[in-house]
């Protein structure tokens, strides 16, 4: 409804939802978020020195890796980890970790 979408508006960057996985900025809405995406069109030839040791997602600006870190955490702040072995209990924050443990 209208005042549903009215007031998202007033949430916290932390409640959106819709992150862009080449900046980190988030929205509310992903329309908002595909919007976006069209600045990064001819992103692809600039440098992103900025990894996430989490995810490996790389980022052109420290402070785009700092806010896509986020997207890792929990509401405790620890980095959230919802891969699960369940062989041996180990959890793991991707499946590219969970799949080199089982190994």
């Amino acid at each position: 409804s209208v005042l549903t979408n009215h007031k998202r508006t007033h949430l916290p960057e932390s409640f959106n939802k819709y992150h862009c996985e080449i900046c980190g900025k988030s929205f509310k809405q992903n329309r908002s978020l595909k919007n976006h995406m069209t600045n990064h069109q001819s992103d692809e030839d600039i440098p992103r020195p900025y990894k996430c040791e989490i995810c490996g997602k790389r980022f052109k600006r420290k402070d785009f890796l700092k806010t896509h870190l986020q997207t890792h955490m929990d509401d405790d702040n620890e980095i959230k980890q919802p891969y699960k072995f369940e062989f041996c209990g180990k959890r793991c924050t991707n499946t590219g970790q969970l799949n080199n443990h089982k190994r």
